[in-house]
């Protein structure tokens, strides 16, 4: 009884705190899980000179990542996108879309809050022209998904704040799309109430109405090919996001009911929420030499950034708790480089000819296919 009591003042005063810090008054609180769980990682940090910085939003298996803008150094828009890609590791673009009001070119906003949830990130600041609230969530390992709210009942703007070096960016029709001569993209679809034009290799957009919250699809492709299939899927996205973003909330809720039990302490939970969080930002769905998807050690430091079999083997065993199809390929991406005497090498990456096949690690691999399939 103690216990049911104890917990019970504890999700009172997560709740209280999210309605404080995270969600303004005219805002309905959100259901679920994932919002007993604010700022779950650190990951504030606006880039100025579009250098490195470590930790970012992901998610699904992207190679793109997103951070919070410092509420010291305050861009009214997500940070990002930065490409995760093994060998490069770049700013795309300090925020490929920032908002404001229509018409209102001097207008600053101050911050109200800024919180990290499990596949979620929330931003909120303040005008003389009103309140904007922003979430963004990804939908799958090429698009995320940008949702804005304003209480102002006016049109909103927006804009990129500082592109990469040697981007290019045009627009066409509701898209605009930025290169770079790597050949990854970042591609922005805006619903065709929103009119897009060109601008000094940027772009301005704005709605035609106010009635209604706003979605924009944040795109990463590595190439043309990608590109043209991807804008078709991002577009079908717009026409429903709300099936979309009850998708990513579903597989979320999945997630926390698979690894929250009863039997712990609520202390506990937080960090087997953090655990949970930290693997899925180092999720990397299959690209080039990485035939399966899986899990980096840390996306954050630069030299862990392929599959390496020790931690593939542990990391796999986790998995299997909440999500044992991802456990699954994890394996399957290091036994696609099996050696001829039946060795498993020691790491593989997007470019096989960087392949670690001198040595390998402990055979823990047992462990974790037992693991998957008890």
């Amino acid at each position: 009884m103690k216990h049911k009591f104890t917990k019970i003042i504890l999700l009172t005063a997560v709740v209280a705190g999210f309605t404080a810090a995270c969600n303004p008054a005219s805002e309905t609180i959100p259901t679920g899980k994932r919002y007993e769980f604010n700022n779950i990682l650190d990951i504030a940090y606006t880039p100025d000179t579009l250098t490195r910085c470590r930790g970012w939003f992901t998610d699904a298996g992207s190679w793109m990542g997103f951070t919070l803008p410092q509420k010291e150094v305050w861009v009214n828009g997500f940070c990002g996108p930065f490409s995760l890609d093994m060998n490069r590791r770049q700013w795309m673009a300090q925020s490929a879309v920032t908002v404001g009001y229509a018409n209102q070119t001097n207008t600053v906003f101050t911050p109200d809050s800024t919180c990290y949830f499990p596949g979620e990130l929330y931003l909120s600041a303040s005008s003389e022209e009103g309140k904007i609230i922003q979430r963004l969530n990804f939908l799958d390992a090429s698009t995320a998904l940008l949702r804005i709210h304003s209480d102002a009942g006016k049109e909103l703007s927006f804009t990129a704040s500082q592109w990469g070096k040697e981007i290019q960016v045009r627009t066409d029709q509701n898209t605009v799309i930025a290169r770079h001569p790597s050949g990854e993209i970042v591609a922005l679809t805006f619903t065709p109430d929103v009119s897009v034009e060109s601008s000094d290799n940027n772009y301005r957009a704005k709605t035609n109405g106010s009635e209604h919250d706003t979605y924009v699809a944040i795109s990463f492709y590595t190439g043309e090919k990608e590109l043209s299939a991807g804008l078709q899927k991002a577009q079908l996205a717009l026409s429903n996001p709300q099936e979309e973003l009850k998708a990513n909330k579903e597989r979320w809720e999945g997630y926390l009911n698979k690894i929250l039990r009863k039997d712990m302490k609520p202390e506990y939970d937080r960090i087997a929420v953090k655990a949970v969080v930290t693997l899925i930002s180092n999720w990397r769905t299959h690209r080039g030499g990485l035939l399966h998807e899986g899990i980096v050690p840390s996306h954050a430091v630069y030299y862990f950034v392929g599959f390496w079999a020790w931690d593939t083997w542990r990391f796999s065993a986790a998995l299997a708790k909440f999500d044992p199809e991802l456990a699954k390929d994890n394996i399957r991406a290091m036994f696609d480089y099996q050696q001829p005497d039946g060795m498993i090498i020691d790491c593989i990456y997007t470019d096989p000819a960087e392949n670690n096949a001198r040595d390998s690690k402990p055979p823990l691999v047992s462990w974790a296919v037992d693991e998957i399939f008890t």
